[in-house]
């Protein structure tokens, strides 16, 4: 079976969309694959900031901030990759 997701309109002030368009470009990502991840990203660090309320032990918890902290390390390399090519880009010009 198909797990199909209910259309969802969110409304966003101009300057936080232009940001998040901004990261979802750089991380290669959709804009709703962006949204998605910074969502999960905040419910993970609230999940290892106290682990029993949300029903997961610690440890599981510190695994995944750590996996998760590594991917934006990516995401944030690749954007700083992204940006040294503009620059470069524009200084050959």
């Amino acid at each position: 079976m198909i797990d199909i997701s209910p259309d969802m309109k969110l409304r966003l002030p101009m300057d936080l969309r232009r940001a998040v368009e901004g990261a979802a470009k750089a991380n290669r990502r959709s804009l709703n694959a962006e949204i998605t991840a910074r969502l999960e990203y905040s419910f993970l660090l609230e999940a290892v900031a106290d682990p029993a309320s949300h029903g997961s032990n610690g440890d599981a918890g510190w695994q995944q901030a750590v996996r998760a902290q590594g991917q934006e390390i990516e995401a944030l390399r690749a954007e700083v990759r992204a940006l040294s090519m503009q620059i470069n880009a524009k200084a050959a010009i």
